[in-house]
C-alpha cells in the first residue's frame, strides 16, 4: 500500500469520522435540522395554499350583500326591508 492509502486507513479507523464519542451528536443535529426544515416547508406550501384559497372567496360582507339581492329579486324582502338590513351590515 502507498503511504497516502495508509494514512487515510488510519484517519478512518482511528475515530477521526467514526465512533468519534460525539459522532451522534453531530448527526443528532443534522437530523433535527433536516426534520426542521423540511417541517417548515411544508408548513409554508399549506399556509400559501390556504391564503390563496381565502383571497379567492368573497368577503363576507360581499357574500352577505349578494344574498340579500338575491331574496329581493325572488321577491322574498320588500326594498325597505333590504334597505334596513343592508345598513344593519354596514
Amino acid at each position: 500500500m502507498t503511504p497516502g492509502i495508509v494514512a487515510a486507513e488510519h484517519y478512518w479507523r482511528d475515530g477521526h469520522m467514526w465512533d468519534s464519542g460525539w459522532s451522534w451528536v453531530g448527526g443528532s443535529f443534522v437530523m433535527f435540522t433536516m426534520v426542521a426544515m423540511m417541517t417548515l416547508a411544508i408548513w409554508l406550501v399549506a399556509r400559501a395554499a390556504s391564503h390563496g384559497a381565502n383571497a379567492a372567496s368573497p368577503s363576507n360582507e360581499n357574500r352577505a350583500r349578494s344574498i340579500l339581492m338575491d331574496r329581493v329579486a325572488r321577491g322574498e324582502i320588500d326594498e325597505a326591508d333590504f334597505d334596513a338590513r343592508l345598513r344593519k351590515l354596514d
